[in-house]
């Protein structure tokens, strides 16, 4: 188990290192033809990551932090539409209401998915195999 666990880490830091450290690089090039000399730069973004890496890389847990921010975002343009087209009063309690809501469906949604289903998914990928010739991945 403890191998297992060693593996998660490593590919929990691979992803935090290519989406976190990596940075747009800049490349200069100067050449000669029988034009003259020329001067190009290139600018790359992104990371560049294999399907097969994608394939066999561990699941992941749902974050609260995006999750939390949109349903915010919700519920704050909910309540302005509620005061504009019906009252200050009104539009307050509903905002109430939508935000015990978005508690609600963060803990549905969020917090039961990565006590519930995430675990199971995580032992499904522990014991998930995956052959390098025809890419069929099967489960021992």
């Amino acid at each position: 188990m403890f191998v297992r666990a060693a593996i998660l880490m490593q590919f929990k830091a691979l992803k935090w290192l290519i989406t976190r450290v990596f940075r747009p690089a800049l490349t200069l090039g100067v050449g000669y033809s029988s034009g003259g000399f020329g001067v190009g730069t290139a600018e790359t973004t992104g990371v560049s990551i294999s399907n097969l890496s994608l394939s066999v890389a561990p699941p992941d847990k749902k974050g609260y932090v995006k999750n939390f921010f949109i349903g915010l975002l919700g519920v704050c343009v909910l309540q302005l539409v509620c005061q504009a087209l019906i009252g200050r009063s009104f539009g307050a309690i509903v905002s109430y209401v939508a935000f015990a809501g978005l508690i609600y469906w963060l803990y549905k949604n969020v917090y039961c998915w990565n006590r519930d289903v995430y675990p199971k998914l995580l032992d499904e990928w522990y014991h998930s195999w995956i052959c390098l010739k025809c890419g069929y991945r099967f489960i021992m």
